[in-house]
């Protein structure tokens, strides 16, 4: 933290260049120019992202399957206090992570949203969507009366609804968020809705901070193309024609399919032959018959066609012979075209084509680089995911539990501002890397480990995403129960390895090898 004399020079040398803090602060951060395209482009590419992935399947394919390699069910919280800065034991450690963990699943197991249905791992999910879709989503975080107890909450509101009245940018409101006067978001405008979810021209207009505190609204992006971007960027927008013209491809094979699999017969007549009526006066005298049959007097008109049924033969006259028509189009060159569409597409949204369809035909050594190239990308998204909508919803609970006395913290509560930071410190889990083999990626992990390369608590966060020292007291306890009480005090994953090797040694000592 800066002293007080840092501060006073800070501001007597913007008094010297003749500027106020704040007036370099927003003329050196927001520029009207860098955010100009949102008023113009911004609804647009909202409506147009929605319309890809509801319409086309190769826009749902990449959505649902970024979801899945970057979330999985939902990120997982693992706290990790920094207990060297803290100057905690192992035996603190491990009590506040275990206390902190089982707090955070409870309170976030089912009814964290504002209406009490979803779990933290589905807001997750619905977050992460929206982001993909709309560019960025309004989180808002709060304290409500739930059973006679406030507890936290969170609300999520789909970055479409943020918009600036009038649909008209300003320097101090670009797309719906409010700014002051360093370039700090103040506030947020949310475009209200009919019962048909048709606009109504109203705007409703929300602080970032309430003055009680307990509220928060939080505008939230992962990706933007600007330096100094406002507002979030939908992920299929740098790839929307391609899909289109992808979608298009598609819809002419199989108009091509339909026609290849229809059959059309010519009657042809020889020069010589005897003239009389033709196969379509024929139908259509028996067609006059039937419907005079039927009560219906009216005669089919010249130009009306008819269907043939399934196996029906028909009479012709001498010297008529039938000639099929087999359809020229070929249909050659489809699934190429679309494979490498789709290398194309995903080297732009992060999803190889390996990925997207599920599908691994290359070799081993390929595919699983293809999976560790982009699993490195995953693990960027997946931070910067947590950081943003995670990690505060889980200060702000631990916060609550440790200040509500179900957390036994009192370091938290007696210290200051970076020891707080430190033991609120977390970890987010995302779901398991794919395995294409498994035996020989967990060999892989297992000689890193041995050499020295990796630990075991890195390889337990590899092949597993766990926490390997709950992985190891799980162990003891269960070798502990195999074992039985009378050897429960030598029980422990630290003792099996050797036991093993015993075991291993007496059986080649009788085998005599």
């Amino acid at each position: 933290m800066r002293s007080l004399c840092e501060v006073e020079l800070m501001d007597s040398i913007y008094r010297a260049i003749g500027q106020t803090t704040s007036q370099k602060a927003f003329r050196a951060s927001y520029l009207s120019d860098v955010n100009a395209f949102v008023t113009q482009y911004l609804k647009e590419a909202q409506d147009e992202s929605r319309k890809l992935v509801q319409d086309t399947p190769v826009g749902a394919m990449y959505i649902r399957q970024l979801t899945t390699y970057v979330l999985g069910n939902g990120l997982q919280a693992r706290p990790s206090p920094m207990k060297g800065l803290l100057g905690w034991d192992d035996e603190r450690y491990s009590r506040f992570v275990k206390e902190a963990g089982a707090y955070f699943r409870l309170m976030t197991d089912r009814g964290l949203d504002w209406y009490g249905r979803s779990s933290f791992e589905e807001l997750q999910q619905i977050a992460f969507q929206n982001i993909l879709i709309s560019g960025d989503v309004l989180v808002h975080r709060c304290y409500a009366r739930r059973d006679q107890h406030y507890r936290p909450l969170l609300q999520l509101i789909s970055g479409t609804w943020v918009q600036s009245p009038g649909y008209s940018d300003t320097k101090k409101c670009i797309g719906g968020v409010r700014l002051d006067g360093n370039g700090r978001e103040t506030g947020y405008y949310i475009m209200q809705t009919d019962d048909y979810l048709m606009d109504t021209f109203a705007f409703k207009e929300v602080s970032r901070y309430t003055r009680t505190g307990f509220e928060e609204f939080r505008l939230v992006k992962l990706f933007t193309q600007e330096a100094n971007q406002i507002r979030g960027v939908p992920w299929l927008s740098r790839i929307r024609n391609q899909i289109i013209d992808l979608n298009n491809f598609t819809k002419a094979h199989i108009a091509k399919a339909i026609a290849s699999s229809l059959l059309t017969v010519v009657i042809q007549k020889d020069k010589d032959a005897v003239e009389g009526t033709s196969m379509s006066e024929k139908m259509r005298d028996a067609a006059t018959i039937a419907a005079k049959d039927d009560g219906d007097a009216g005669v089919p008109d010249e130009d009306q066609s008819f269907e043939l049924g399934t196996g029906n033969v028909i009479e012709m006259n001498p010297g008529e012979t039938a000639k099929t028509i087999e359809s020229q189009l070929n249909g050659g060159g489809f699934s190429e075209f679309i494979t490498t569409n789709l290398d194309i597409m995903g080297g732009a949204v992060g999803v190889a084509t390996e990925m997207a369809t599920g599908k691994y035909n290359a070799s081993y050594s390929a595919s699983r680089g293809t999976i560790g190239a982009a699993e490195k990308w995953y693990s960027v998204i997946r931070r910067i995911f947590g950081s943003q909508i995670c990690t505060p919803e889980y200060e702000q609970i631990i916060d609550h539990g440790i200040r509500t006395g179900v957390i036994d913290c009192p370091e938290y509560l007696e210290g200051d501002e970076m020891t707080r930071k430190a033991i609120l410190s977390v970890v987010w889990m995302g779901p398991n890397p794919v395995m294409i083999n498994p035996t020989a990626e967990v060999n892989a992990v297992k000689t890193a480990i041995e050499l020295g390369i990796k630990s075991h608590t890195q390889g337990a966060l590899e092949m597993s995403g766990s926490n390997w020292d709950e992985v190891n007291e799980q162990l003891k306890m269960e070798y502990r129960d195999k074992a039985g009480p009378e050897n429960s005090a030598s029980g422990g994953g630290a003792d099996i390895a050797p036991d093993r090797r015993d075991e291993d040694e007496e059986k080649d000592d009788e085998t005599g090898e």
